[in-house]
């Protein structure tokens, strides 16, 4: 009787954590749809080919939980986070995604299933088998930065109900928080045991986010069925990928929005709208992981260069042309550095924080402790 009370009690945890991350992760969907619907109603540019429907859906989940930890950062810097803030807009979201849901005609004469071949579902089986491999990992503590920081200071800040920093680690709080902030609403809304669950999952639901904009980069390069499998498989086999998905870490979240703007940047022609969401998930994801400030850029340069030479034009004339989408492009990669700045002017006296400090007049200190073995204990 005592262990099938024990193994009953852990049903509920894992269908309450799952129900509590799912139903986040539609949130976030509904929040980015939004966007991308609002986009095609409002473009003009003539659409050469239809969109890949599970690429768009993992598009709009990668944008609206972006957009989504942007606001919380903001709720906890003016001390008014917790479930009171952040669970009405998370019911309008899901309301608004349940609309759209309802709003969609069906179709009468749904596409046949394409036929793959023999390598390509050989590969498909084994990346299904490498993501099943690492799934059981799920269930253990977080490790390392995750026990440390990533999941320690939401939780300090879902307790506080405001950006409070912690201990030891007042510096590196004045990142952008906005994938940690994810956490923070978990542990509000969850406790403290179906909160870190449930938030471990939702990275597994960025993870499968992040494979289906590989594929979609993959489809928008041209390359066939079974190249489309082998860049999916080569994420997979990435220690970089898969230490990310049960850890706790939240690198996997800016990651994703990286490969967003790649994935828009690929298509052609553009309008400023579509720049727009491009600008946004790029400012989204250097926000979260400034370190893709250099790393991204040359890339997006280059993007931006094929997006102006592939109209046919000459190159004197498509500079303007190039120069007035990056205009827009810019001007929306620049909102969430102007969260960034309001949350550390509000907490840390400092909004050009970490790019310069006002009050050393020195910029950010690189050369300190990220992991200290006595203040995790603490």
């Amino acid at each position: 009787l005592y262990f099938l009370m024990r193994l009953l009690a852990l049903l509920l945890d894992y269908a309450s954590l799952i129900a509590l991350a799912m139903t986040y992760g539609f949130a976030a969907a509904s929040c980015g749809s939004i966007l991308v619907s609002g986009l095609k109603r409002a473009s003009h540019v003539p659409r050469a080919t239809a969109e890949n429907p599970r690429v768009i859906l993992a598009a709009s989940f990668m944008l609206g939980q972006g957009v989504l930890g942007t606001i919380w950062q903001t709720l906890a810097a003016l001390g008014i986070f917790g479930w009171y803030s952040s669970g009405p807009i998370l019911a309008a979201c899901i309301a608004v995604g349940i609309a759209k849901c309802l709003a969609v005609p069906r179709d009468r004469n749904p596409p046949r299933p394409f036929q793959i071949d023999f390598a390509t579902a050989a590969l498909s089986a084994l990346c299904i088998g490498a993501a099943l491999t690492f799934a059981p990992l799920s269930v253990l503590p977080p490790g390392t930065d995750a026990m440390a920081f990533y999941m320690a200071q939401p939780k300090l800040i879902a307790s506080t109900h405001a950006m409070t920093p912690l201990p030891g680690y007042v510096y590196f709080a004045n990142i952008g928080l906005a994938s940690e902030m994810h956490y923070a609403v978990f542990f509000a809304l969850g406790g403290d045991h179906i909160g870190a669950m449930a938030g471990k999952f939702f990275i597994w639901m960025n993870g499968t986010a992040t494979l289906a904009l590989v594929w979609g980069i993959a489809e928008r390069g041209k390359l066939e069925l079974l190249a489309r499998w082998t860049a999916v498989a080569i994420v997979l086999c990435c220690s970089a990928f898969t230490l990310l998905l049960w850890d706790g870490k939240t690198d996997l979240l800016p990651n994703g929005l990286a490969l967003l703007a790649v994935y828009w940047l690929l298509k052609s022609p553009l309008d400023r709208r579509e720049y727009a969401l491009a600008g946004l998930a790029t400012g989204l994801a250097c926000v979260s992981k400034l370190s893709f400030l250099p790393s991204l850029g040359p890339g997006i340069a280059f993007l931006f260069l094929r997006q102006a030479t592939s109209s046919g034009l000459e190159l004197r004339r498509a500079l303007p042309l190039m120069a007035r989408s990056a205009a827009w492009f810019s001007a929306f990669a620049v909102i969430p550095f102007a969260a960034l700045a309001i949350k550390n002017g509000i907490v840390f006296g400092e909004p050009f924080s970490p790019f310069f400090l006002i009050g050393t007049g020195k910029g950010f200190p690189l050369d300190q402790v990220w992991f200290n073995s006595e203040n995790t204990r603490w």
